[in-house]
């Protein structure tokens, strides 16, 4: 699936971490298997309707027909997932049969048993009434009277069993025709090749047909008044379904579908798969976007409509390289591969689907920008990965103790889309390109149309390869944490040798084994690049390396082939050197990193000059700024300010220039700079991030008063959703409890939804003011039943903020009622956070690692400072001793 919203902001993107609470751990899940298959369904015939009076009132009928034949053994019965449906009829081979239901399983009987090689069609007539889940309706409201329309179906987590009769698992296939009726005017986009639409009367059935057999999870449609926008790929067609009036951002957004296929088939050596390729813009998408089988969904209020504009993008990503294109139209591109043409046969697998599709649109992203953008973004994965992922409370990549399906794409923060990605890239490193995609395109095409599992992967790769990987698999799929690494250099002038000290610190025990790691080294000697590769197998070692002359720098995984953690004492000589002349994009990012820690002039000039430098790619100039930022010394806001005034061409340079300008809040000549910005811009990122930025600005009286003006009005009245949503953030983090009022309006006031839950979540942290806390209370209250479902779970989010224990009644009554899948994460979330109460067990995963590492390096000092004290002990003895 899509990456989530919820996991966004931690990567530059990573959300909040799942809460573990005493109970959940006393008490684990069962594990997760797939059901049975005692039939094979070889197709699927399914008819759904809907009238303007029934969408209105969220129900629909529709009528599937399977041809099904049993597998090894004669059947008497068929058994189908189906929740909370009407069953109206069912039929065996159009004759009309009983059958039995308990509101999730329905069970049809046949008349005789069924051979295998027999086949058999099932026929089920059901209704859908307002589900809570499947199929979701988004209607115009009160708040929202001109919202779009739209009926669209969701099949990830096992969740086409509330809008279809199915054998709803992962491990079955089958092929399909979805015929479509809808009111005239309104489109249906679906899976497979549209063969056509016919009207009748005032109604249209739209036919969409796939000979790609496809399981329940990338089924699905969408309904709504849709322009249609073609295009073709090697004679395929490519479609875009949109709204009226956003032609034109829609063609800008999906202006390099084309390219991406191409980069994918040529990537895996495998064609894509399907017939043709369309977009469906769906508003208020529960996950902002879905993949499907030779569709995807998007919600057109990310839709960009320049290389100025993201849509509703956040600003959180720390890479705005990192674009709609990449996190969306990539990212489920990349899934008609893993997903479509090979996908897990159990949840438990999900990394195989989701490593391989945000791998590949990673690897969309450097391809279309610079190699750097690709490191950075793998970069920010693993500092994710660094707080989510520990050996003492993470969890393996196969995990099967999950609740609900959907879980696994939440747990240990995400961690089978960027630890699965890592894995992948790794996978990739050391194998080599020509071994690695070879191994791929076979285990893709060995498994075309079927369900696949880790072993699966292994076997491809071992097979190619030649090589043993069940180490690799072990530590990193099936263990548990990521190495925590800690490097020592040293150089002895009398031997000629610089000696590497290599230490894994996190936790070590029978578990948690250390890891097995292949470590590229480089040195920079007498002017020339020296590589040398070693093995780190366990808690410490030492490398040592003979050169004719010091080195002039050193780095550790330049390149970035491992997933780590990674604390090297570098003088800062070296530091400075490398920043500017470092041998990979990832060396002078570490390096910048590296000196923003360490408070000196020559720092500064290194990290300025590299700031300033056209010759450095944009990711690296990124961080130089940040680093000045977290210098906090004037000569640092100095330089920033300069380079400000200097004509930065590269926005996204500029971006985080003024970020970094925000780390100084008392500096006059900063905030004027971040009032300058987001007064206007042509740029709406640098107008959003200067908007974003300035609440925490407190350089004067006159400034602030000033700057609270700026962002009242643009929070009212900017026609730029990313800069509105900037300047209710930026309220929040000023604490403006004088723009309450404000946001009260901006949440009150009907129309959009996404700046309406923005000032809903801000008020939720500005209530907890005693004079706006009961008033607030209420407020939010009764937001949890708005009219416009798309805000409710920002009311529910926001209650948690809040903090007031009466909020459990009003969260565990709504929690109980019929409510979508995103209010119900809402609300468990908002009361898991107003009813658990601090856990040491809960602390973010990294932060446990750092601690035992903290602890071991005392264990170890205290060690040294004994052995230091005895030697003195002996030496005094040896003064205090006679000579004889």
């Amino acid at each position: 699936m899509k990456v989530h919203s919820a996991c966004l902001a931690a990567i530059c993107l990573l959300g909040t971490l799942p809460v573990v609470t005493a109970q959940q751990e006393a008490t684990p899940p069962a594990g997760n298997y797939s059901a049975d298959r005692p039939v094979d369904f070889l197709h699927m015939k399914l008819e759904y309707r809907f009238t303007a009076k029934e969408i209105a009132e969220r129900v629909a009928e529709g009528r599937v027909t399977f041809t099904l034949t049993p597998i090894a053994n004669p059947v008497r019965s068929l058994r189908l997932d189906a929740v909370d449906m009407r069953i109206l009829d069912t039929e065996v081979n159009g004759e009309t049969v009983t059958f039995s239901y308990d509101d999730k399983s329905l069970e049809i009987p046949f008349a005789a048993p069924v051979e295998p090689g027999r086949n058999v069609e099932v026929t089920v007539h059901f209704r859908v009434e307002r589900p809570d889940r499947g199929l979701h309706f988004i209607l115009p409201n009160a708040n929202d009277p001109q919202k779009q329309t739209i009926v669209y179906t969701m099949g990830e987590g096992m969740d086409a069993r509330h809008w279809l009769p199915a054998h709803d698992w992962p491990n079955e296939r089958w092929t399909s025709d979805l015929l479509i009726t809808v009111p005239k005017g309104f489109s249906a986009v679906s899976v497979g090749k549209l063969v056509g639409s016919t009207p009748a009367g005032d109604e249209v059935t739209w036919h969409w047909k796939s000979d790609q057999p496809t399981d329940p999870h990338m089924l699905g449609f969408a309904v709504g008044r849709y322009v249609k926008l073609e295009d073709t790929w090697r004679g395929r067609p490519v479609l875009a379904f949109v709204p009226a009036g956003k032609e034109a951002a829609g063609r800008y957004t999906f202006r390099r579908v084309n390219q991406i296929l191409d980069f994918y088939s040529s990537l895996t050596g495998v064609d894509y798969p399907y017939d043709s390729f369309a977009h469906a813009a769906v508003t208020d998408h529960h996950h902002r976007g879905m993949e499907h089988a030779g569709f995807s969904m998007i919600d057109p209020a990310m839709f960009s409509t320049g290389p100025n504009d993201d849509g509703l993008e956040p600003l959180e990503p720390g890479w705005p390289g990192y674009t709609i294109e990449t996190n969306l139209v990539a990212h489920m591109l990349a899934h008609s591969w893993f997903g479509g043409i090979a996908s897990y046969r159990n949840a438990s697998q999900g990394w195989l689907n989701e490593g391989f599709g945000t791998y590949l649109h990673m690897a969309w992203a450097g391809h279309a920008d610079n190699e750097a953008v690709f490191l950075s973004l793998m970069r920010g994965a693993a500092q994710s990965l660094s707080f989510s992922d520990s050996s003492e409370t993470g969890r393996p990549m196969v995990w099967r103790q999950f609740n609900q399906p959907m879980e696994v794409f939440q747990y240990d923060g995400g961690k089978i889309y960027w630890k699965g990605a890592w894995i992948v890239h790794m996978l990739r490193s050391q194998l080599g390109d020509k071994i690695f995609w070879g191994a791929v395109k076979n285990y893709l095409n060995d498994h075309r149309w079927g369900s696949v599992e880790t072993a699966d992967l292994r076997r491809a790769l071992e097979k190619e390869s030649g090589r043993d990987l069940e180490r690799f698999f072990d530590q990193w799929v099936y263990g548990k944490g990521i190495p925590r690494l800690k490097a020592a250099y040293r150089w002895d002038p009398v031997k000629k040798s610089a000696t590497l000290t290599l230490q894994q610190t996190q936790r070590i025990a029978a578990d948690s084994p250390a890891f097995h790691l292949p470590i590229e080294l480089y040195f920079r000697v007498a002017g020339k690049d020296e590589w040398r590769n070693v093995q780190l197998d366990r808690a410490t070692q030492d490398y040592s390396f003979a050169f004719d002359a010091a080195p002039e720098a050193f780095a550790i995984d330049a390149n970035g082939k491992l997933l780590s953690t990674l604390a090297v004492e570098t003088p800062r000589a070296m530091l400075e050197w490398l920043a500017t002349s470092g041998p990979t994009p990832l060396a002078q990012i570490r390096a910048a990193e590296a000196l923003g820690n360490q408070p000196a002039g020559s720092s500064i000039a290194a990290l300025s000059n590299l700031l300033l430098s056209p010759k450095a790619l944009w990711p690296v100039r990124q961080v130089a700024a940040t680093a000045l930022g977290r210098l906090q010394m004037p000569e640092a806001a100095q330089a920033l300010l300069d380079a400000e005034k200097s004509g930065i061409a590269d926005p996204r340079v500029l971006s985080a220039v003024l970020g970094a300008l925000s780390t100084y809040p008392f500096s006059v000549p900063a905030h004027q700079a971040l009032l300058r910005y987001a007064t206007a811009n042509p740029v709406d990122k640098l107008q959003a991030m200067a908007a974003r930025q300035l609440g925490r600005m407190k350089a004067s009286p006159e400034l602030q008063k000033a700057s609270l003006t700026l962002l009242v009005n643009t929070a009212k009245s900017s026609p730029r959703p990313m800069v509105r949503v900037a300047a209710i953030q930026s309220l929040e983090q000023a604490d403006a409890i004088s723009a309450y009022d404000t946001l009260s309006d901006l949440a009150t006031k009907p129309g959009d939804p996404n700046i309406r839950s923005r000032a809903i979540t801000a008020l939720g942290a500005l209530g907890r003011d005693e004079k706006l806390r009961e008033r607030t209370f209420i407020a939010l209250s009764g937001w949890l039943d708005d009219p416009d479902y798309a805000v409710r779970p920002s009311a529910a989010r926001a209650l948690g903020r809040l903090g007031d224990p009466r909020a459990v009644g009003q969260l565990t009554t709504a929690a109980s009622s019929p409510r979508t899948v995103l209010e119900k994460e809402a609300l468990e979330g908002a009361l898991r956070s107003l009813r658990t109460a601090p856990d040491p067990r809960a602390l973010p995963a990294g932060l446990v690692d750092r601690l035992a590492s903290m602890e071991k390096e005392n264990v170890q000092l205290k060690e040294r400072l004994a052995d230091v004290t005895k030697r003195l002990g002996a030496l005094e003895s040896k003064k205090e001793t006679p000579a004889k």
